[in-house]
């Protein structure tokens, strides 16, 4: 990636490495809001938008790749329209497999909210250590089919489900205060809350991909998690910039 100096789409980009199975990672951190992109951004300059990137990292990498968007599954009729740059991406360019990994759907959100209304605490505390658990054990029967644990081994998961953070902590806890009312805001709380389980998919997805490298687009607080899982799994990070004000990343 030598030759490519600025990205303009991301507000991160991360290339980790590990050096026990020669896998690479490139994580591009999104924020879903209006920020400066690089202008003018021309490649021949070494500037590349993120279609363009995706285009390349998967054209010419050496080993086989695969790609992982913020984006409902095709399979999913009540998929809704992906937001910013990720519905802009002609993925018909990307010659390589591309995993739609968001699970949020308006579906597994009613599922959720349903759920949490049937638990018997209204602890916000305790209802995250119910939730921990059922993930644990495999019995969360709105996640897909296939039993993530087999997958993942207990520290993983466990590291995924970060409902401790500020975002979905608080935000498990206004859908809570708000079960009993016809409230707006409630797919909101319930699909921060729920952040988590994109991540346990795109670490699932990324493993039963078996590819040398894999190539993530996805928000910037997803973004900063897989970070910290991979590099405590012993990946080195080859490139790190990130920027809060603008989509124009160097990578020089």
């Amino acid at each position: 990636m030598e030759h490519i100096k600025k990205v303009s789409g991301p507000v991160s980009i991360t290339l980790l490495h590990s050096p026990a199975n020669e896998h690479f990672i490139t994580i591009l951190g999104d924020y879903h809001d209006e920020l400066p992109l690089c202008r003018p951004c021309d490649i021949k300059e070494g500037c590349y938008t993120v279609q363009e990137l995706l285009e390349h990292l998967t054209n010419t990498f050496s080993g086989n790749s695969a790609v992982f968007l913020e984006m409902f599954s095709d399979q999913d009729p009540s998929r809704m329209p992906p937001r910013g740059i990720t519905g802009q991406l002609d993925l018909t360019r990307i010659k390589a497999p591309i995993y739609k990994i968001d699970l949020r759907t308006p579906k597994i959100l009613d599922f959720f909210i349903e759920w949490v209304r049937q638990q018997e605490t209204t602890n916000a505390l305790q209802i995250e250590n119910l939730i921990g658990q059922e993930t644990l054990d495999g019995t969360f029967n709105y996640l897909p089919k296939y039993t993530l644990s087999a997958v993942l081994d207990e520290d993983s998961l466990l590291d995924l489900v970060d409902l401790d953070s500020a975002g979905p902590a608080a935000a498990l806890k206004s859908l809570m205060m708000n079960l009993d009312q016809d409230n707006e805001y409630l797919y909101y709380y319930a699909a921060v809350a729920l952040y988590w389980i994109v991540d346990l998919n795109f670490i699932t997805k990324v493993k039963e991909s078996n590819t040398s490298m894999s190539i993530v687009f996805i928000g910037k607080a997803h973004a900063d998690h897989y970070v910290e899982y991979y590099t405590n799994r012993g990946y080195v990070p080859l490139i790190q910039a990130s920027s809060e004000y603008s989509k124009c990343i160097s990578t020089v």
